[in-house]
């Protein structure tokens, strides 16, 4: 498992770097050069300007084109919680059957075809690019980051707090240049070195964290690891990535008081982020111990994010009933779990979610049916 994480970590590494800039960082770009050919695309009237526009350019044909798009359309979901209004539009390389045979249904993010005509938004923004996909960030119309989309949900989230600039990344890709060779090289000591200079100017940084842990595991003990992540956690009280890591080492160090303190007060914490108060809810719900589950809370929890998320579609909305569907069963209330999943399951079809929801709402509906017996 901790070898698999290595080469994860390494692997993200390595698609974050190697690019060529299509679009020259820093300089204007006009809603001209895009936002018109996009619309025209989706043959759409021209968006509401936001602040920050993020553009994806994928290739449907790679294998790990879904999951990627997936991951971004989780960050979609998440900038529901950003001060800065967020647009999001994915274009794919290619049109027609290649891109609706990789089964978007349920995605928020807006996926458009581009036409391989001799001024496709492909040919002027990513012809020279040697990593597909890759993702182009704008605000107030300057180009102020381009690159992969591992990086992209920590770039949004620094650019939110007005703490990016194009200096700090680069700075921090040199540094995670550096944490790739330590890894190549298999030196444990250089690995922390090198992670423990990342987290003193960016201590939120997933891929330091992940290294940091990963030489924990394997020199020092899990033991060593929580206490890490602990102290992470302390001082990084709004990371939700950070959260949920400690959430995990509680589960793995079998410390269920804590457990249950440190996610009832994740839920206060959270409670005015739809997005990741549903991260939290997908931990304790999916991965907590049955006993461990503190009720009251999570039952409230899961309530007002099916109020959040009430009629605005897709998978969000899906797995806001699912977990309240989850919540209403654990709480004894099966008829209101069987219609939360109801809805969950319309709102799955035609997803890779389908047929879970099918066999959760089987499942209610089994509960439903010998509690409603009389004898």
């Amino acid at each position: 498992m901790l070898r698999k994480l290595l080469y994860a970590i390494c692997a993200v590494l390595f698609m974050g770097s190697g690019t060529v800039s299509a679009v020259e960082i820093g300089v204007p770009l006009e809603p001209s050069d895009i936002l018109p050919k996009l619309n025209q695309i989706a043959g759409r009237k021209p968006m509401e300007k936001a602040q920050v526009c993020v553009y994806v350019f994928f290739d449907p044909t790679l294998p790990t084109a879904k999951t990627l798009l997936r991951m971004v359309d989780s960050v979609c979901t998440q900038s529901t919680d950003f001060k800065k209004k967020t647009e999001f539009y994915a274009v794919s390389r290619l049109p027609g059957e290649s891109t609706k045979s990789m089964g978007l249904n349920g995605f928020i993010l807006p996926i458009y075809e581009d036409k391989n005509t001799s001024d496709s938004i492909y040919r002027e923004y990513t012809l020279t690019e040697l990593v597909i996909p890759f993702a182009v960030v704008t605000e107030k119309d300057d180009v102020i980051w381009k690159g992969a989309l591992e990086e992209l949900d920590n770039v949004l989230h620094e650019i939110d707090k007005g703490t990016f600039s194009t200096a700090r990344q680069e700075k921090l890709e040199r540094m995670h240049k550096e944490l790739q060779s330590a890894i190549q090289a298999s030196l444990p000591r250089v690995i922390s070195q090198s992670a423990d200079k990342i987290l003193e100017s960016f201590p939120g940084d997933m891929l330091a964290i992940q290294a940091k842990l990963f030489v924990y595991e394997t020199t020092a003990g899990t033991k060593e690891a929580a206490q890490f992540v602990a102290k992470l956690a302390k001082n990084n009280a709004n990371n939700i990535e950070i959260k949920v890591l400690q959430l995990d080492y509680l589960v793995r160090t079998d410390h269920a008081e804590e457990f249950k303190q440190a996610i009832g007060e994740a839920f206060k914490d959270f409670s005015g982020t739809p997005a990741s108060t549903l991260r939290l809810l997908s931990f304790v719900l999916d991965q907590a111990p049955f006993s461990w589950v503190p009720l009251k809370e999570t039952l409230e929890a899961s309530q007002a994010m099916k109020v959040q998320y009430a009629g605005k579609g897709g998978i969000s909305e899906a797995v806001s009933l699912q977990f309240s569907a989850k919540a209403n069963y654990l709480a004894a209330n099966v008829a209101a779990a069987v219609a939360d999943q109801k809805k969950a399951t319309e709102l799955s079809a035609g997803t890779e979610y389908e047929a879970a929801a099918k066999q959760d709402l089987s499942y209610y509906e089994s509960v439903l049916a010998l509690t409603e017996k009389k004898p």
